[in-house]
This record gives C-alpha cells, sequence and structure tokens, in this order.
C-alpha cells in the first residue's frame, strides 16, 4: 500500500488501484483500493486477473516481483498473467539473485523478455540482470531506494556527505529487498549517531 498511496500522492488525477496475492483462502482485509485477489497457487486466478484489467482498459501494469510471492515452480504462474495482457507492464525486480538455478534464471530471462521494462535497486542488480540474465540495457531502469533521504531528513550537509560517500558502496550493491532494510535500519540508527555526537561513522560493506 506504500507505492499505492504514494502514486495516488503524486498523480492524483490518475484512477491507481491494486491487485493482491493471497496465501489464504479467506485472504486479507485490504483498503477500497484493493479490487482483485488471486490465490497465488491457482494458474486460473492468474488469467482471470489478466482479462479484469484488459476489461477494465487499464493503461500501464506496476508489478512487484518477489521470489517466493507467485505460484507454479519458480513463481512460472506470473508468465500467465503477463503473457494475457493487453498492455505495458513495468515489472519492480525486489531481488535479483546472482547465482539463480536454471528454473529462477529461466523464469526471470522470460518475464524480460514479454514484459516491458524491469526497474532494479541499484547498479549492481542492473549489472546482474545483463550479464547473468542477458536481458539488453534498454529494458532496464534503475530507481535507487532512497537511504539518501534518511541522510537528508537526520543530519547536516557536512556529516551527510562523509556518511553519504561511504554509504554509496552500499547502495551500488544492493539487490535484494531483505538488505534494503537491513541497510535502511543500520543508515537511520548511523545518520541519528552522527547528528547526536557531530562525528561521522563508517559503514562497513558486507559484500
Amino acid at each position: 500500500t506504500d507505492l499505492l498511496n504514494a502514486l495516488c500522492s503524486e498523480a492524483p488525477d490518475i484512477k491507481w488501484w491494486a491487485m493482491v496475492m493471497n496465501d489464504t483462502p479467506e485472504g486479507y482485509p485490504y483498503p477500497q483500493r484493493v479490487r482483485f485477489e488471486l490465490d497465488y497457487k491457482k494458474i486460473s486466478d492468474y488469467r482471470l486477473a489478466a482479462d479484469f484489467l484488459n476489461m477494465n482498459q487499464v493503461d500501464v501494469v506496476c508489478l512487484q516481483h518477489e521470489f517466493g510471492i507467485f505460484g507454479g515452480q519458480n513463481g512460472r504462474h506470473i508468465l500467465e498473467f503477463i503473457n494475457n495482457l493487453r498492455m505495458p507492464v513495468a515489472t519492480t525486480l525486489h531481488t535479483v539473485l546472482r547465482e539463480p538455478d536454471p528454473g529462477q534464471k529461466k523464469t526471470l530471462e522470460e518475464i524480460g523478455r514479454i514484459g516491458g521494462r524491469l526497474i532494479v535497486m541499484s547498479k549492481k542488480a542492473e549489472a546482474i540482470l545483463k550479464e547473468t540474465y542477458s536481458i539488453p540495457e534498454e529494458k532496464i531502469g534503475l530507481t535507487h531506494q532512497g537511504l539518501q533521504d534518511i541522510l537528508r531528513l537526520a543530519c547536516g550537509e557536512k556529516l551527510r556527505l562523509e556518511l553519504g560517500e561511504n554509504l554509496k558502496k552500499y547502495l551500488d550493491e544492493v539487490v535484494s529487498w531483505e538488505v534494503i532494510v537491513k541497510q535502511y535500519n543500520e543508515a537511520y540508527n548511523l545518520a541519528n549517531e552522527a547528528k547526536a555526537t557531530g562525528k561521522p561513522v563508517m559503514i562497513e560493506p558486507e559484500f
């Protein structure tokens, strides 16, 4: 819902709404902007979801991809969804595996082939897409995940620059949402420490 709320705030004249994956038959209490729920195990739901978007003449689909969310072997059910859409798809990849198994590699390669843009959150992930998955550069978009905003809000310009240069080592290596969350929390704590002590702090990369 954070992404949906941000889009609604940024472009209030556009109608934004969501489709969600359920891992239980009873589903969950979703906000009103959720218009369609899928049972992640049922491939027929993926076809119905695509039909629903086509009938509603949606202009573009913003797909959030993470391994383990979608049904089928290596999450291949999502290909049924993408294949049946009649509008462009922009897929945000929350994890880009450096060493995928053959099934994972094939699934992501097919998403890149039949879908539109693939959005990643670091230069490292961009490089892996090109080198490991043979995704053309023109299909890849880079959107940093926003750790710099923590530095901007939490400390002054001098400390922000000192901390930010070191943090850049992390940003360029992020390939997983799990890593992003860890770094987000660490960056927040370090920025507050810098503000309180007036001294720069160092982040040691783990890669």
